[in-house]
């Protein structure tokens, strides 16, 4: 953390320090989530992908 917020710091994205280590932080908690919600979102498509299997493998059976 000491070296990002020495980062923000330098790319003036914080006026000092303590404000670079928050919005360090903030910025990975932010990270974080969205991580979060790209994995919500592959766990509904997994389970779209498998109802759609499925629905083609139940036609399949009343088409053959």
């Amino acid at each position: 953390m000491q070296v990002l917020a020495e980062e923000y710091t330098a790319s003036s994205m914080a006026a000092d320090i303590e404000d670079g280590r928050m919005a360090a932080a903030d910025d990975l908690l932010a990270i974080e989530s969205i991580f979060d919600q790209i994995g919500e979102m592959f766990d509904r498509i997994e389970a779209f992908r498998k109802q759609l299997e499925a629905r083609v493998r139940s036609t399949l059976r009343v088409c053959t």
